[in-house]
């Protein structure tokens, strides 16, 4: 019962959108946040934000004379189940891409895209044996291996989802990757990629050099460099193996991390899912949360 006076409308709704909206906007710009886990040990966070809401509601009612809001209204309990499936949406799609495999630029129009595949080898450059090289890719997987010869070459794979195969090639043609280099620095980069698909960099790098892999939507993968190794994986699993020095793995996205084999020190910071470290002669520095591994 009211008795005439007007009802107080909740702050609950507000609240909520609030959360859900920095929620999203972090993830949107930052990237990695673990939306699944967040659900999962947080969830209880929105009854707290509802009680809260209430009591502000009751005491701010009993202040101006209003009557109270109801406790629980069928339009809160809507907004509370439209808000989780949006989140839960967001977070599912963050499961299902991958690190990237899908290029969700392209969903507006998901249905009628069919899925294209270009590749091309770059020239090979040739390199100091231990030179210092940087790969680099905007969204897209990167896989070294080490060779003998004292050369980087570099196959490229660019997948693109176009409404027909001219389109297909021509945001294809947007897209390059580079070899750039100052001294003994090197640089295999993307350039023109965002927005136009997947761009995953296979590159064949000489033994001893000293590799930095960087990719915020992809998977790192490296095996018998050795150098130091330092790779950065936003949205993908990062795998070292056989590393002749220092490996510093940063993580993201509650991804894997397999570094197996390393003469030198290893250190791994971010969020992880599954980790495994072996067969490491240095000291191991973990400064990551992560739900499961093996550590030996």
């Amino acid at each position: 019962m009211t008795n005439g006076r007007p009802r107080r409308r909740s702050i609950f709704s507000g609240l909520l959108l609030i959360l859900a909206g920095a929620l999203l906007l972090y993830d949107r710009f930052h990237g990695g946040l673990p939306i699944w886990q967040f659900l999962e040990r947080w969830w209880p966070l929105i009854l707290i934000i509802w009680g809260l809401a209430k009591l502000v509601d009751h005491f701010a009612a009993r202040q101006t004379g209003q009557a109270a809001p109801a406790t629980i209204t069928g339009g809160e309990i809507a907004l509370v189940i439209l808000v989780l499936a949006l989140v839960a949406t967001v977070g599912t799609i963050e499961w299902g891409v991958r690190g990237g495999n899908v290029d969700v630029s392209d969903w507006g129009c998901f249905w009628s895209r069919t899925p294209y595949s270009f590749s091309e080898e770059l020239p090979a450059t040739p390199v100091p044996a231990n030179a210092r090289i940087t790969i680099r890719t905007d969204r897209g997987d990167i896989t070294v291996h080490a060779e003998d010869a004292a050369e980087i070459r570099v196959s490229v794979k660019k997948a693109i989802n176009a409404s027909d195969e001219g389109e297909a090639k021509r945001r294809a043609q947007q897209v390059n990757a580079v070899v750039r280099h100052d001294g003994d620095s090197y640089e295999v980069v993307t350039e023109g990629a965002g927005g136009q698909g997947r761009v995953d960099l296979e590159v064949h790098v000489p033994r001893q050099a000293s590799i930095t892999a960087q990719t915020p939507r992809g998977d790192i993968q490296l095996s018998g460099i050795q150098g130091n190794v330092i790779a950065e994986a936003s949205r993908g699993d990062i795998e070292v193996r056989d590393a002749g020095g220092d490996v510093s793995a940063q993580i993201g996205a509650n991804k894997d991390v397999h570094i197996v084999g390393a003469k030198g020190n290893v250190k791994l910071t971010g969020r992880a899912s599954q980790v495994e470290i072996a067969d490491v002669a240095g000291d191991v520095s973990i400064q990551c949360d992560f739900f499961g591994g093996v550590l030996r």
